[in-house]
C-alpha cells in the first residue's frame, strides 16, 4: 500500500500482538451517505490480534433515504444512536477488532431489498483522515 510516497507492506508496526500496533485501530469510521442509523449492535469482547473471536461483530446498520442499506462491522465507540440522521463523511465509530476478526479491520456491506452491491472504491479521490 502507498501511503503518502511511503510502501507500507503489513498493516502493523512492532510485532503486531497489540492492537494498538495496528495503523487501523482506533481510526475514524465515516458513514459513506447521508442516512438513518437503523441499528447498533455492540460484541463487548475486544479481540487479542491473531485469534478469532466469536460472532456477531460490532456493526452499526445505516438505512438512505431510496432504501439503500449499509453495515459497517467491527467497530467500536460508536459516536451515534439508533434513529441518528447522520451525514456522509460524519464519524460514526472507531475502527475496532471484535467478532469473528484477529486483527483491528472495517467490513462494509449494501444492498437493497434482496440485491447485493458491490463497492468500489476510488483510492485517488480518497481524502486521509479528517484533522
Amino acid at each position: 500500500m502507498d501511503l503518502d510516497g511511503r510502501e507500507l507492506t503489513r498493516e502493523y508496526k512492532d510485532q503486531g500482538f497489540r492492537n494498538e500496533d495496528y495503523f487501523g485501530w482506533g481510526q475514524q469510521v465515516l458513514s459513506p451517505c447521508d442516512c438513518v442509523v437503523t441499528k447498533i449492535l455492540i460484541n463487548p469482547v475486544t479481540n487479542e490480534p491473531g485469534k478469532f473471536g466469536k460472532p456477531p461483530a460490532s456493526m452499526i446498520l445505516l438505512r438512505r433515504a431510496d432504501g439503500v442499506r449499509f453495515a459497517l462491522a467491527h467497530i467500536q465507540d460508536p459516536a451515534v444512536k439508533k434513529d441518528d440522521a447522520v451525514k456522509a463523511g460524519q464519524v460514526i465509530a472507531k475502527v475496532g477488532n471484535n467478532g469473528y476478526g484477529r486483527a483491528p479491520h472495517i467490513h462494509i456491506g449494501a444492498w437493497k431489498d434482496k440485491d447485493a452491491f458491490q463497492i468500489r472504491w476510488d483510492l485517488k479521490t480518497l481524502k486521509g483522515p479528517q484533522q
